[in-house]
């Protein structure tokens, strides 16, 4: 995987984010937030995935 597509993979998850996701990566409240951002990093990780597997 180049960098390009992995950008390019990454940028993808991130448009399709759920606004409540976006406000919670926002939050001041460390516990939301960090929820959150467990949440971007699963989902990146699984369009990872799924783009291996088509290889």
């Amino acid at each position: 995987m180049t960098d390009e597509t992995l950008r390019k993979l990454i940028e993808e998850v991130v448009r399709k984010l759920p606004d409540l996701v976006r406000s919670d990566l926002a939050s001041h409240d460390i516990l939301v937030r960090q929820s959150a951002e467990e949440i971007v990093a699963a989902k990146i990780m699984l369009a990872i995935s799924e783009w291996q597997t088509k290889l």
